[in-house]
């Protein structure tokens, strides 16, 4: 990273150094956290990146309009099924990384109507690569979720809708 800061300093295209900006809501403490260790990361390699706290409210539609320039998000699915990505990533979609790909849009349509699972992993198998290999986002750590089977353990199902993600902070054993 060093050495790509270095370079594109040396081509003249920052004469004052690289700066930018990490946006944050004062109100999510992750984000917070988030905010302030991708702002050292940054200035470790010459980078200058203001961390800058803003109501959630703003921030969200700033977000929105594409028009923060890093800020700490989460992506993810709320269901098992890989389907749920189809939202999150299809142009047509929210497409909130703007992804704006088309193999992706058509893997994410083959794959909601591919039935034969192994050939359905593969489709998003293909999906997760390129996420991987064209993404300009940085994945920083996943969560592990997980649900529980046995008739003595509930949960609120009222809040969470079938095949969807539960936190146990929200679940019980009887």
């Amino acid at each position: 990273a060093k050495k790509a800061v270095a370079e594109a300093k040396a081509s003249g295209k920052y004469p004052d150094g690289i700066k930018t900006q990490v946006w944050a809501d004062a109100t999510t403490r992750w984000r917070v956290d988030t905010a302030q260790i991708l702002s050292s990361n940054a200035k470790e390699v010459g980078i200058d990146c203001e961390v800058v706290m803003m109501e959630a409210g703003t921030i969200t539609k700033q977000f929105l309009d594409r028009k923060a320039p890093v800020y700490p998000n989460t992506w993810g699915a709320s269901s098992i099924d890989p389907d749920a990505m189809y939202r999150f990533l299809n142009t047509k979609g929210q497409d909130y990384p703007y992804v704006n790909d088309p193999e992706v849009d058509q893997l994410l349509e083959t794959g909601r109507y591919t039935w034969d699972p192994a050939k359905r992993k593969d489709v998003y198998d293909k999906i997760q690569r390129i996420m991987l290999d064209r993404f300009h986002g940085i994945w920083m750590y996943h969560v592990d979720y997980f649900d529980a089977a046995r008739k003595n353990v509930h949960y609120t199902r009222e809040k969470y809708a079938p095949m969807g993600l539960r936190g146990l902070e929200e679940s019980w054993i009887e």
